[in-house]
């Protein structure tokens, strides 16, 4: 009887600590933030074609040059999109799809001096080479540059 209660709890204590997780990341998480790692540029941008529609009308323009993003592995970013400040760390959230990023300097996000800016993050599944970026808005309206399509090129 005592052999079957210290077996008992053995296996009580086993599922209890890989239940608790122990710093288990899924492999989900670790697989997509690898994905998002490199250099990306701008080759669409989803704006405001025609107001008086209703609903509005919106599409996506070709984008010659485009502003870059680049994540490293190391949580540094380089973003070209909000002018000479380009620098800072970023903090990946693959659970909610979003990317936060803090600049080393202020930026100019819809007309206010800010280090910080939160964007929703989605990957092309089917291959690996494209980024789709909904940009932080200051109304419901947005007329340009709303969201974003990146083209991996390193």
């Amino acid at each position: 009887m005592f052999k079957s209660k210290i077996h008992s709890l053995s296996i009580l204590a086993f599922i209890f600590l890989f239940s608790c997780g122990l710093g288990y990341d899924p492999p989900e998480s670790f697989e997509y933030s690898k994905k998002i790692i490199g250099k990306w540029q701008q080759i669409r941008s989803f704006n405001l074609i025609d107001e008086t529609k209703n609903p509005m009308a919106y599409d996506w323009i070709v984008v010659e040059d485009g502003f870059t993003l680049g994540l490293n592995t190391d949580g540094t970013f380089e973003y070209t999109k909000y002018g000479n400040c380009t620098t800072g760390k970023y903090i990946f959230y693959p659970n909610f799809g979003r990317i936060e990023f803090n600049f080393d300097c202020e930026i100019n996000s819809n007309g206010e001096s800010v280090t910080k800016i939160i964007e929703l993050i989605n990957e092309d599944v089917s291959q690996n080479n494209q980024l789709f970026l909904d940009h932080p808005r200051s109304s419901d309206i947005c007329k340009e540059d709303c969201m974003s399509i990146l083209k991996r090129i390193e």
